[in-house]
């Protein structure tokens, strides 16, 4: 019950999270908006360094690995792989000279980044899984340990990636987006609430 219960809550919260489109379909006003945008960028700061981070340097520890080796690492990476995207992007915009297209890039590089987020998480809970379920069902040790020494080694070096594209994502399109324009103290209130909620809910559910 307890497993079924640690796929749900993730699953749920995901779920109603991309429900959210469906009550915003229409423009929105642009304080919202900016709300929006600077308490997503919080959100996503916040959830970099308490959710990916900071459990990428523990895991390195754990390893026996020099703890910022794997986290800059794959930070660096997750910037250089998105900074190759938006190369790639923007010339396909040069070619395109549109508008719709610029908005498109945008969007798909913040589905992007929250997509890379997702996956290292979904690892790493399958892992803990993988260790709760080894004295509740038929899995094999061999099979279990198999598991966790393919996963576990590589696993910082995802979580900081992860972690890279999320803050360069947030730095290139999120944050700009919020302070175009008059009223920018909204996206920075945005910003502070985001990311003493998330802080909050990863320190005390952590």
């Amino acid at each position: 019950m307890e497993l079924n219960l640690g796929l749900l809550i993730p699953f749920i919260g995901t779920t109603i999270g991309s429900a959210m489109v469906f009550l915003m379909k229409k423009e929105i006003n642009r304080k919202v908006e900016k709300f929006l945008l600077g308490f997503a960028s919080g959100v996503m700061i916040a959830a970099s360094v308490w959710s990916l981070l900071m459990p990428s340097i523990e895991m390195a520890e754990e390893q026996g690995v020099i703890a910022w080796v794997p986290a800059s690492i794959g930070f660096i990476i997750g910037i250089l792989f998105l900074l190759w995207i938006d190369y790639i992007t923007t010339k396909i915009k040069e070619q395109k000279q549109e508008e719709t297209q610029s908005d498109c890039i945008k969007k798909s590089m913040l589905f992007l980044a929250v997509t890379l987020h997702n996956i290292p998480e979904g690892m790493a809970v399958g892992v803990a899984l993988a260790g709760a379920l080894l004295g509740n069902v038929g899995i094999t040790m061999s099979g279990a340990i198999a598991l966790t020494n393919l996963v576990v080694p590589i696993l910082p070096y995802f979580l900081s990636f992860a972690a890279g594209t999320m803050i360069y994502v947030v730095v290139e399109e999120l944050i700009p987006q919020a302070q175009q324009g008059k009223h920018t103290e909204i996206g920075t209130i945005g910003v502070s609430i985001g990311f003493i909620i998330m802080m909050i809910l990863d320190v005390a559910l952590g």
